[in-house]
């Protein structure tokens, strides 16, 4: 009989671990995600309709959108998203007020609604009310807001764009990242450039207070690899794995951080920063008011710190004030403000630390009484006991399957440390001054 449990269990494990996770993309306040089914997931804000399942709520757990089970790229704008399928074709949905979503008006789309007829689309890059997009040909194509800072790189036009409009003529791009007012971009030889607002020197050429219509190369270098923008600034990695900078706080012209030569990816967004090693690590700087920078505290950190100890980190996302990071086990974790959801952990409660989303809505969540709630379930490292009721909490006490106290805790707290135990399932049970509670809890 214990045999059979322990194979029952284990079944349970396979399906509730969060090793579902294909692709992540963090817009200001929400997330989208694609399974490696290829169905898409939102979370989040949906104030815009966003989450593209038809309505305007809120959601602080995963949603699915639609049933289409093709999607292949995605990107989060502030308050839209964008998508391509497998067939190639160009959907957008959510925040309109500039002509983001692309469909030649302004109105806010709750669902997924293809762009046009084209089917050659590459790649999508979202922003904070504009969008773009690489079609096959490595042609570049932009629009939403064009209101004078060209920041769409149209040098005749200072209207908003409604529908994908080409950036110039070239048919070498490779890479496009929207900082508040400029663009940065990569060619496949490996050049950079940029183009629309300088304030603080963010379009990397030398010179504060600039503009620039078109899209102008920086430098003469030939050797950039990942680049990414924050609000006013820049950070960017070259083919030798030096980590580089320019913009609000650093320099006009790249500047190198550090004596690093190991950075294999960026991701920036208003004014922090993730990055990976070549090694898979994780590593984070800069604003921390909510735990964005998944470090255990909410202290600012001026120099790239390590995160965790995993080693096999593979992509990163920034919100406005969260994270997501993906592993090679297709494991999705978040981290930072959670005040609308959109760290899809099933509370709305900031994490400081990553934690699991699972794959599936609700995970394990199992009351005796509406007296507490636990989650995230399944959980890693650590877990919130949600006390619904005020109650004054004695004794926590954590057994496993064959009834074995592995955790006790005593008196009231809130966030519980399970790092040190083994992947399975536990019985928790919470004593009060007048009653036991018992929950299930999946350890991954």
């Amino acid at each position: 009989m214990k045999k059979l449990l322990l194979l029952v269990l284990m079944l349970i494990n396979n399906e509730l671990y969060s090793q579902c996770w294909k692709q992540v993309s963090n817009g200001q306040y929400h997330t989208i995600a694609i399974r490696t089914d290829g169905t898409l997931w939102a979370w989040g804000m949906n104030q815009f309709g966003q989450l593209g399942n038809g309505n305007n709520i809120d959601s602080n757990i995963p949603i699915q959108i639609g049933n289409s089970n093709n999607w292949r790229d995605i990107a989060a704008g502030a308050g839209h998203s964008i998508g391509i399928k497998n067939d190639g074709t160009l959907w957008a949905w959510g925040n309109n007020s500039n002509g983001q979503i692309g469909n030649n008006s302004i109105i806010n789309l709750n669902t997924p609604t293809q762009i046009g007829n084209e089917n050659d689309w590459k790649d999508v890059f979202g922003g904070i009310y504009v969008s773009a997009a690489i079609k096959n040909n490595f042609t570049l194509w932009g629009w939403g807001l064009n209101d004078g800072n060209n920041q769409l790189g149209q040098p005749s036009n200072t209207s908003d764009i409604l529908v994908p409009t080409q950036i110039g003529t070239d048919m070498d791009w490779k890479s496009i990242s929207f900082g508040g007012l400029s663009t940065i971009a990569l060619k496949n030889n490996n050049t950079l450039w940029s183009w629309g607002q300088s304030n603080y020197g963010e379009l990397g050429n030398g010179i504060l207070f600039s503009q620039i219509f078109a899209p102008t190369q920086i430098g003469t270098s030939t050797d950039w690899k990942e680049i990414s923008t924050g609000f006013w600034y820049t950070m960017a990695i070259k083919n030798n794995g030096t980590l580089w900078s320019w913009g609000a706080n650093f320099n006009s012209i790249p500047t190198q951080n550090g004596a690093s030569s190991d950075w294999s990816k960026i991701s920036s967004y208003f004014n922090f920063n993730l990055a990976l090693k070549n090694n898979g690590t994780l590593w984070s700087w800069g604003n921390n008011s909510n735990g964005q920078l998944g470090n255990g505290n909410n202290t600012n950190v001026s120099n790239p710190s390590q995160v965790g100890n995993g080693t096999n980190w593979t992509m990163l996302s920034n919100g406005f004030k969260f994270s997501s990071v993906l592993n090679s086990d297709f494991e999705l974790s978040t981290f930072g403000q959670n005040n609308l959801g959109q760290l899809g952990i099933g509370s709305n409660l900031d994490s400081f630390f990553p934690i699991n989303v699972s794959c599936t809505n609700l995970g394990l969540d199992y009351y005796s009484t509406e007296d507490f709630k636990i989650f995230p379930n399944p959980a890693s490292d650590f877990f919130y006991l949600k006390n619904l009721k005020n109650s004054n909490t004695r004794n926590i006490y954590m057994h496993d399957i064959s009834g074995k106290q592995v955790l006790k805790i005593t008196g009231n707290n809130s966030i519980i440390n399970i790092n040190s135990l083994p992947k399975g399932m536990y019985i928790i049970k919470v004593e009060t001054e007048n009653n036991v509670f018992n929950y299930k809890l999946l350890k991954q």
